[in-house]
C-alpha cells in the first residue's frame, strides 16, 4: 500500500481530493489470465502454454470470416466506389491474433464469428 504520512487535506486541480494524512491507496495486482479460452480481444496477462513465462501477449489483426461476409454483403447489395473494401480497414471486422513476445507463439486467435 502507499501511505500519505506528511499530506493533509489537498484540493487536487485535475481531480478529486487526495487522500487526508495517514490514510493508504491500495493498488490491485494486473489480472493474470491463466485460461488461454478467455483471452480478451485486447492484449492481457496471461502464461505461456509454449513457453511458460508469465507475459502480456501481442495482439496483431487479420482478416477473418466476418471482414470476407460484410465485404460480399456490401458488393452484392451497395457497392459504391469501393465501399466494399472497408471492412478489411476496419479492426472490429478483423479476427484478433494472440502472440508470445517472448517465444513468438500462437497462443490463441479471436474469431469475430
Amino acid at each position: 500500500p502507499y501511505c500519505f504520512e506528511t499530506i493533509t487535506q489537498i484540493q487536487n486541480p485535475t481531480g478529486p481530493e487526495l487522500p487526508e494524512s495517514g490514510s493508504c491507496l491500495f493498488f490491485s495486482a494486473p489480472q493474470v489470465i491463466l485460461d488461454v479460452e478467455q483471452l480478451p480481444r485486447h492484449s492481457a496477462r496471461t502464461q505461456c502454454p509454449f513457453c511458460r513465462q508469465y507475459i502480456t501477449t501481442d495482439v496483431t489483426t487479420k482478416a477473418g470470416s466476418a471482414a470476407y461476409i460484410v465485404c460480399l454483403i456490401s458488393i452484392l447489395f451497395c457497392c459504391i466506389a469501393g465501399c466494399c473494401v472497408i471492412p478489411f480497414c476496419m479492426d472490429r471486422c478483423k479476427d484478433v491474433v494472440h502472440k508470445c513476445p517472448k517465444c513468438r507463439s500462437h497462443i490463441k486467435t479471436c474469431k469475430k464469428l
